[in-house]
Formats: C-alpha cells, sequence, structure tokens
C-alpha cells in the first residue's frame, strides 16, 4: 500500500484532464495560485496559469494517507484508501501525519491563505481532497463564506469569501 501511495503522489495528470471553462475563467481573473508540492497539484495549476503560481508548499498538501507495514488479506487500493482514512479519523496514523497534526497544518494553511488574500486580493488555491475539507472548515470558522463542503469531484471548485 506505501507504494500505491508514492506511486499515486508522485503520478502526473492524464493529458485529457483539462479544467472547466468556469474554472479557467476564475484563475483568470486571480492575482495569483497557491499549491501544494504534489505533482498533481502543481500541473494543475499550470494547466491554471503557469505564470500565476506564487507558492508551492508542503504546507497545503493532501494529507497524509496510513497504512500499516503488513496485511493478512488483500483487497483492491481504493478499498484499502477508503478504509485507511476512515480509521485515520479515528487516531489511526501509522506512516503518516496524525488528524491532529493535519488539523494544525490547516489551520496554518488557512491563515497563509487569509493573510495572502488580504494582501492580494483574488487568489486561487489548487489542493486535496481531505485537506482542502480541514481548510474549508478554518475558513468558514473564521467568518468566510462559501460552501461548507468542498468539491469532491476532479477540477472540481468553490468560492469563498472573506468577511
Amino acid at each position: 500500500m506505501g507504494d500505491w501511495i508514492r506511486a499515486y503522489d508522485s503520478s502526473p495528470l492524464s493529458e485529457l484532464s483539462q479544467p472547466v471553462l468556469e474554472l479557467q475563467k476564475l484563475a483568470q481573473d486571480c492575482k495569483f495560485i497557491v499549491c501544494s508540492d504534489l505533482c498533481r497539484s502543481i500541473e494543475s495549476a499550470e494547466r491554471l496559469g503557469k505564470e500565476k503560481i506564487l507558492i508551492k508548499s508542503p504546507l497545503f498538501s493532501e494529507a497524509g494517507m496510513p497504512y500499516p507495514n503488513s496485511v493478512a488479506f488483500s483487497l483492491r487500493p481504493h478499498t484499502w484508501a477508503a478504509i485507511f482514512r476512515i480509521v485515520w479519523l479515528l487516531g489511526y496514523s501509522s506512516n503518516a501525519e496524525s488528524y491532529a497534526s493535519a488539523k494544525v497544518r490547516a489551520k496554518q494553511a488557512s491563515s497563509e491563505v487569509v493573510q495572502l488574500s488580504k494582501k492580494h486580493g483574488h487568489i486561487m488555491y489548487v489542493g486535496h481532497g481531505m485537506f482542502n475539507r480541514l481548510v474549508v472548515k478554518e475558513l468558514r470558522r473564521n467568518g468566510w463564506q462559501g460552501s461548507k463542503h468542498p468539491s469532491r469531484e476532479y477540477w472540481g471548485f468553490n468560492v469563498y469569501e472573506a468577511p
């Protein structure tokens, strides 16, 4: 499972994967783009405006997927991923960042997004599923308006506005 996770984290986007038109238009109106340092996040940001990428940081990376060093039976990787993400929420963090640590990092990431938006106006944050949910929770806790639940789709997006 560890090999599968590392391969997924370093895999490029499909050449066929392109942002939806509405997202492309939003990217044009942004001053700059912030993304994680994972390959798929950087490539996504590049497809939205390579010249606008200001920050590529592990601060914005997906919350790590836990996994044991060995298991007694086989399941498909996506099945294991669902199981391991659930047990991660319950406190299991073998070979990964803990849920508690990810929440602390999300608070730091949301603070960075707030500061950048105060300084530069419209910015775009290109992130990852579970970590996006943690960042959104922090932004909303600080009065930001927008969807309670970030999109789970590839190229899905939400707009959040400062109070």
